[in-house]
């Protein structure tokens, strides 16, 4: 469940840096973004840079799909909340999204928008799953955006293949509360 306080950091920042090594940690660490996505990369490598990045900027989710070394289970979860005190958990599988639920995170339920049956499938398990936000790859569709925008009350964010400026003033004026994007030339935008 998303606090009051996180909603105005999400809407403060609207670029959501996505990391995967320790370099773009550091990176993220130096730059204006307050919320971190992890979707890639060693987890016990990254636990001390978690830690820091939570303690000098925001909001740290990991993508549970994506990263190594860590379960992907409520042990995986719970051992994540109780080292580091990671705000969320993104990913693809309902079930996943449940157990992070249950231990009261953020869950952001991503899909992936091959196609219009990839979009109508999306829709379906978001209504089951009842995601805290819902992420939409890749991140450069706006009347998708806003379709889905128009469907649900939870935020909606996209990722992927965002690359300029333009691209996030596109889909936030499309109805996107946040882009997610790995360019470390926008995180400070």
């Amino acid at each position: 469940m998303i606090t009051k306080e996180q909603m105005k950091t999400f809407k403060a920042y609207p670029v959501i840096a996505a990391v995967r090594t320790p370099e773009n940690f550091r990176k993220a660490l130096d730059s204006k973004v307050r919320v971190l996505f992890m979707v890639g990369g060693d987890y016990f490598k990254a636990e001390n840079l978690i830690k820091e990045f939570k303690e000098r900027n925001g909001l740290v989710f990991l993508h549970m799909d994506l990263i190594e070394g860590i379960g992907r289970d409520i042990g995986g979860i719970r051992h994540a909340v109780e080292r580091t005190g990671i705000d969320g958990v993104i990913s693809t599988k309902s079930h996943i999204l449940k157990l992070a639920a249950k231990e009261n995170l953020i869950t952001a339920h991503r899909i992936f928008l091959m196609d219009n049956q990839a979009l109508e499938s999306g829709i379906n398990l978001f209504k089951a799953s009842k995601p805290d936000i819902i992420e939409l790859t890749p991140g450069l569709i706006p009347r998708i955006v806003r379709k889905v925008s128009s469907e649900f009350e939870q935020p909606v964010i996209t990722s992927g293949l965002v690359s300029k400026p333009s691209d996030v003033k596109t889909m936030i004026q499309a109805g996107a509360m946040n882009i997610v994007c790995s360019c470390e030339a926008l995180w400070n935008l």
